[in-house]
């Protein structure tokens, strides 16, 4: 519930009600929706230039892949 509250400041029609409903129409978990609505959000965010990575200059994995989290910035 707390996920779904920080995410109607984005989407204001999000509900419970909403989530249940479409993860039952999908035929997948309300979790899983949450993810990709929350992935969306970020990538938007990211995209508009209001992100930062934690680390500042992250490590490489083996296969290239950088060690870092994406976080909004909030003024």
């Amino acid at each position: 519930k707390e996920r779904i509250n920080l995410l109607a400041a984005y989407i204001p029609e999000l509900s419970v009600t909403k989530l249940v409903e479409l993860s039952k129409s999908m035929k997948c978990n309300a979790d899983d929706i949450i993810d990709a609505i929350t992935l969306a959000i970020t990538a938007n965010i990211s995209a508009q230039g209001q992100c930062e990575s934690l680390p500042d200059k992250p490590m490489q994995d083996e296969t290239g892949l950088l060690m870092q989290m994406i976080i909004p910035c909030f003024d």
